[in-house]
């Protein structure tokens, strides 16, 4: 959570703030490749599976959100060894952890929503 914090902490300073600018649209790209990610690991795509989760595991890390990124890396290492049979376990664990970085996000834009309007 440290280079969150750095950023978060550049980016306050910048018309609309680091939810806006940097938060708002990572959750929105993350939502959708995590739909692709779905979609993918159902057809037993495992080239589409090692990309998407690459792509996840590098965008959450660089914000910080080591849960979501360990996730996707596990995601990624178990395409690139072929797939295990039940996806199940794995969908619902990137899940989880994209639902716990929402909520964390959430609480970030109302807290600086407060402090603006105080």
């Amino acid at each position: 959570m440290r280079r969150f914090e750095e950023m978060k902490e550049i980016l306050d300073e910048s018309p609309g703030g680091f939810y806006e600018g940097i938060l708002q649209p990572y959750l929105s790209i993350t939502e959708g490749q995590l739909r692709e990610l779905e979609q993918s690991l159902e057809k037993g795509d495992v080239r589409s599976v090692q990309t998407i989760a690459h792509t996840i595991k590098g965008s959450s890390l660089n914000l910080g959100f080591v849960g979501l990124g360990r996730r996707a890396e596990e995601a990624e290492m178990e395409a690139k060894q072929g797939m295990p049979g039940d996806t199940a376990p794995l969908s619902a664990a990137l899940q989880g952890e994209f639902r716990r970085v929402s909520r964390f996000a959430e609480r970030h834009r109302t807290a600086r929503a407060r402090l603006q309007s105080a």
